[in-house]
């Protein structure tokens, strides 16, 4: 229905166009607000990930340099066995080249008689 229809009576409608407006102008900026407040939303929920993200990689980190740290200190314990037994080894070949030598000139001694 057109203005000119309405004639003199178009002033009639004049508030209640208002209100639709207003009340449309409302319904817009609502839904405005509403997806701001999603987007705000979205925004937190992934900076909240992102950031329990970067705590677990940061945890994650610290257990590998303990485990890596367990193993080079194991590596170096089983080092410091190694040569302690090998230095234990030596010790004993120390204490037995005498006895050898001895019984290799008592197997000369018989073998020649």
């Amino acid at each position: 229905m057109s203005c000119s229809s309405l004639r003199g009576q178009a002033a009639y409608f004049n508030p209640i166009w208002e209100a639709e407006a207003n009340g449309e102008s409302k319904i817009i900026e609502a839904t405005k607000r509403r997806i701001r407040r999603k987007r705000e939303a979205r925004y937190l929920a992934y900076a909240e990930i992102e950031q329990f993200r970067e705590e677990k990689e940061e945890q994650f980190r610290k257990k590998c340099a303990l485990l890596k740290e367990e193993e080079e200190r194991q590596k170096e314990r089983i080092r410091n066995n190694v040569d302690e037994e090998v230095a234990w080894m030596k010790a004993r070949v120390k204490l037995c080249k005498p006895i050898v030598i001895i019984f290799y000139y008592l197997l000369l001694y018989f073998c020649t008689i």
